[in-house]
């Protein structure tokens, strides 16, 4: 895609780009420093720490602003392959950064690769990193309370952060979006930068929204990777209203006596777990974690949740199926919705 280089405002980022900051390093040998970085050694930085070992293709992107505010145009088409390097090419990674820094544009990456070059959460089968984008400066002090250290933080150049975990196994799609919304609910993120097809903006640039440069002030690159339950674990009881969280009615099912059951009652019956009568927690059944994160209710028309790495809920034939590894919500119709009802029935002892 062509574009008009204006030279002035080019020079401008770049000088703030190449403005000395402070970022704090622990190198893969244990060495720790303290120490100002130059753009491409943040960008290198940043692919290092989240993508190097990993299979696929990185998505990057570019655009610019005429001016301070205004929205943000396109400088680069995200169906053009050369915007796509391979994880693991640093070099890559940094000349295309480089050239669009220069240029005066913005630089956007995306944390989780891709197997085809095409944008989108759809392009994201699988990943082992997980994030928060935190743009109130005020919720700052929660992510310096969380037990686990993100593996790298961002400093957007507009006040807030970009905290990244590494883990330890692979997520499918669906579960990444889940624990990013857990991450943002639990430490006072964007929801709306949740989903795993997300780029962020690339630090060793600048953030054209305030004229400042965006930058990595941590980086761990000797640190552990972490399984999921070690980090969702660690947040602190989800805060998203129960309102939220409630599943819809299916009109469809009204009529089903099944329908009249206590969720504390099926879930005992289908997971084999113990459940209040009244309702409450349990260990979700559908992955592993050591904190519960599942919430049965009492209510027949409220159902189950979990806030845990799943983020899957309904009522009693979303469990059956779930536990199945099938279809949950809208997704369950057809044949796997009679299946998971036929199964759930007979558990419970109501097929005649």
């Amino acid at each position: 895609m062509a574009k008009t280089i204006d030279r002035p405002a080019a020079a401008r980022a770049s000088r703030e780009a190449e403005a000395p900051g402070v970022c704090h390093v622990v190198y893969a040998n244990g060495l720790r420093r303290a120490e100002a970085l130059g753009p491409d050694v943040q960008v290198a930085l940043y692919a290092r720490c989240l993508h190097k070992g990993r299979p696929g293709l990185v998505e990057l992107w570019a655009a610019k602003r005429t001016d301070r505010g205004a929205k943000l145009a396109m400088t680069t088409s995200r169906r053009d392959p050369a915007y796509f390097p391979r994880a693991g090419d640093q070099r890559a990674v940094t000349r295309l950064a480089r050239r669009h820094r220069e240029a005066g544009d913005e630089v956007f990456a995306s944390p989780l690769t891709r197997a085809e070059p095409e944008p989108g959460k759809h392009a994201v089968t699988s990943g082992a990193v997980v994030w928060v984008d935190i743009d109130d400066a005020h919720q700052i002090a929660r992510l310096r309370a969380f037990a686990q250290r993100p593996h790298l933080v961002v400093a957007s150049g507009s006040g807030g952060v970009h905290a990244y975990w590494r883990l330890s196994s692979d997520l499918e799609g669906e579960r990444i979006d889940a624990a990013n919304r857990r991450l943002a609910r639990g430490l006072g993120g964007d929801m709306q930068a949740t989903d795993r097809g997300r780029s962020l903006r690339l630090p060793g640039t600048v953030n054209g929204k305030v004229g400042r440069s965006c930058r990595v002030v941590f980086a761990d690159l000797a640190g552990r990777a972490l399984s999921p339950s070690e980090l969702l674990d660690a947040l602190p009881a989800d805060p998203k209203p129960v309102a939220e969280a409630t599943p819809r009615r299916s009109p469809a099912l009204a009529a089903d006596e099944a329908d009249r059951i206590a969720p504390p009652e099926y879930f005992r019956v289908l997971t084999g777990l113990s459940v209040p009568e009244r309702g409450g927690h349990v260990l979700c059944p559908l992955h592993e974690e050591r904190t519960p994160s599942c919430l049965v209710y009492a209510e027949p028309e409220r159902g189950w949740w979990c806030f845990g790495a799943c983020g899957k809920g309904g009522r009693l034939y979303d469990l059956a199926s779930a536990l199945g590894g099938g279809p949950v919500g809208r997704e369950l119709h057809g044949e796997a919705f009679l299946e998971a009802r036929r199964w759930a029935r007979a558990a419970l002892g109501l097929e005649r």
